[in-house]
């Protein structure tokens, strides 16, 4: 009776009565599965059985109608015995909806549908490595081809959604063995896989080095395979691959590494946020990822001029160049733009804006011709506000094209390219202005001697007659770059007139207004304070870099009760806001007390009297001023570690960089 109940079990299960022949159909894993099931059954049955012939009848229905579902089988019954037979019927019906459930699924149609319900790569990974492999058509060379083509036409179908790359690669590999052959479409989805594979690693690991690794890896594997196959690589597919790899090197740029830090929408540096200009540290591993991702793009190319003898389209260079300039490289952009030119293709305005933003930041000497061929003579281009901002901090931020005058470096300090670096002697590396700049921003910010502090003047005030002359607007971030120009010259107050007569107070921003009052530290100390106020009135947001450019403008004022009743009203109105001081201010009144010490003790050794009025101005001055000096922050903040007004980009001491697990 044993021996009939399992043929009955296994012939429930659509298998034949063999073991060899179960474990065919459905696999090792799942006949031993099926017969650990199949003698608990067998158990339960013997014990709940009572006539044997009721129990063979029962099974016998259940078979023949084991084709169809639980409540179509479920026939009327005939006889004494009807309630019996029904009875036993529904038991034999849920024990073969139990087989049904844990038997492995067969159709191609169930196989499809469970990975389009996969909703991650763990979902996938479980699917295939369960169902996808152990199937009897899987690694069938005669008769599994069209099975194979339906399940990874669905695997590529889900995976870019999915996340499931690493997934996709592998099965493509099993299959690619058994003599599938890629075509354009796998290709473009595979690449589309990638990109969203990237996109979800940068989003919840960062910037982490399998971005470089992995994705570089996969994007010459798929590359390997569509040659091996022999596939028509056009350049459509070549500009996935300069887009991908733009992505790579954009996620490992500098300016990720505060994304941990800061919201989204963090107000960056405008111009191009670099860690170079701001701290002047190397970020080695955004320095590796632009070399490796050169090593693939210059294969790339190789490949492509010997795949497409024709000359290549408008997208494949606007990427092209776009990549060029995420991997801070001009002149391989300025070669590209030329290469264009000759193709006949027009280059975007677009590209030309983004090449004279990297030229100006980098301080290349040659601006001024990049600026008459690619933003002067194109006729797509024309001159706007954006041009006149990134001319203005050319001179005021980089230096004007001019060198380093303490160690004769080309670019002052301010191309950030690992080539660049790579090229860069020893004795440049350890400039003294370098060094400073990474430990005492704000003093070099002061220093006549590097060209960004030059009287640029004359530029500055040609470029706002150039603007009238073409209305061109100017926005707060032209107007700082215009004081900064002026802010070591004669003509600085007439800049800050010239600003007070087309700026409405209002439309300033926080950089613009430390800007102005810098300007007055330097020309007219007693108007720092009455601007202040001014803007207080006109209920003015008074950021902390402000109050700090105040704090030490009201400390150069020259009469002794002026400058007490200014530094006790800046020092108030920095109580207020639970402000801070910077590290430069503290330096910038320790010298400021020594100073005021010694004309004091020069002014009391000329005449030997001192009015009590002047001795309590005096001793009270000297309280504010340490009191300022040894001043803590209730609540410890980045910001307390920059050094100067123009470094806002902060938590430059602690790194994001990334740890392994």
């Amino acid at each position: 009776m044993v021996k009939a109940a399992r043929s009955l079990i296994l012939v429930l299960c659509g298998c034949s009565v063999s073991g060899r022949g179960m474990q065919r159909y459905v696999g090792c894993a799942w006949g031993h599965r099926g017969g650990r099931w199949a003698t608990t059954t067998l158990a339960m049955a013997s014990a709940a059985a009572t006539p044997s012939l009721l129990v063979s009848s029962s099974m016998l229905t259940t078979s023949r109608y084991c084709t169809t579902t639980s409540a179509s089988a479920e026939v009327p019954a005939q006889g004494d015995d009807g309630n019996a037979v029904v009875r036993h019927l529904k038991q034999d019906m849920e024990a073969l909806e139990t087989l049904r459930s844990i038997a492995p699924v067969s159709s191609t149609e169930e196989i499809q549908a469970m990975i389009k319900s996969a909703k991650n790569a763990r979902e996938v990974r479980m699917v295939l490595e369960r169902i996808v492999y152990t199937h009897h058509l899987c690694f069938d060379l005669l008769n599994g081809h069209g099975y194979r083509v339906a399940v990874l036409q669905t695997l590529t179908a889900v995976a870019p959604h999915a996340s499931c790359m690493h997934e996709w690669f592998d099965c493509v590999a099993r299959f690619r063995r058994l003599g599938f052959m890629l075509t354009r479409t796998y290709a473009a989805e595979g690449f589309t896989t990638i990109r969203q594979w990237l996109s979800r690693e940068f989003l919840h690991r960062g910037r982490s080095p399998s971005l470089v690794t992995e994705g570089t890896t996969h994007i010459k594997e798929l590359m390997q395979w569509c040659l091996e196959d022999r596939l028509v690589f056009d350049h459509v597919l070549y500009t996935r691959i300069v887009f991908l790899l733009t992505m790579i090197v954009s996620y490992l740029d500098r300016q990720n590494l505060y994304r941990a830090s800061f919201p989204e929408d963090f107000a960056k540096r405008d111009g191009i946020v670099v860690e170079w200009i701001v701290t002047n540290e190397r970020c080695v591993d955004f320095d590796e990822c632009v070399l490796q991702c050169d090593a693939v793009m210059e294969e790339l190319l190789e490949q492509m001029r010997q795949d497409i003898p024709s000359r290549p389209p408008f997208s494949f260079m606007y990427r092209l160049a776009d990549y060029y300039f995420a991997t801070d490289n001009v002149e391989k952009m300025i070669a590209v733009m030329e290469d264009a030119e000759s193709y006949g293709v027009s280059v975007a305005e677009s590209t030309t804006a983004k090449l004279m933003q990297m030229a100006c930041a980098f301080n290349s000497p040659q601006v001024p011709e990049l600026l008459l061929r690619w933003r002067v003579l194109p006729p797509q281009c024309v001159l706007a506000t954006p041009d006149v901002s990134r001319l203005l901090f050319f001179y005021s931020r980089s230096g004007g094209g001019l060198p380093c005058p303490h160690c004769g470096e080309p670019y002052n300090h301010r191309n950030v390219s690992v080539y660049c670096w790579l090229q860069t002697p020893p004795h440049q590396r350890q400039c003294p202005a370098l060094r400073k700049a990474r430990v005492q921003k704000g003093e070099l910010e002061e220093s006549r001697e590097l060209p960004q502090n030059a009287d640029w003047s004359a530029q500055a005030f040609g470029l706002f007659e150039l603007s009238r002359a073409r209305a061109i607007e100017w926005t707060a971030v032209e107007w700082r770059g215009f004081l900064l120009c002026c802010i070591f010259s004669p003509r600085a107050m007439e800049a800050k007139a010239l600003m007070d007569q087309h700026l409405d107070v209002t439309e300033m921003d926080d950089f613009l207004r430390a800007a102005c009052i810098r300007l007055l530290r330097h020309h007219a100390p007693a108007e720092a304070w009455p601007t202040l106020k001014k803007w207080k009135q006109q209920q003015c947001n008074m950021s902390p870099i402000a109050l700090q450019e105040a704090l030490m403008a009201a400390s150069m004022v020259a009469d002794a009760a002026t400058r007490l009743e200014h530094m006790k009203a800046v020092w108030q109105l920095l109580l207020e806001k639970d402000s801070y001081v910077m590290p430069l201010t503290r330096r910038f009144y320790q010298r400021r007390m020594e100073e005021l010490a010694k004309s004091y003790a020069a002014a009391a050794g000329g005449d030997g009297k001192e009015s009590q009025d002047d001795l309590a101005t005096e001793r009270e001055e000297a309280q504010l001023m340490q009191r300022v000096v040894e001043m803590q922050p209730r609540h410890v903040s980045l910001l307390d570690m920059k050094d100067s007004a123009a470094d806002f980009v902060v938590g430059t001491r602690r790194k994001n960089v990334y740890r392994p697990r």
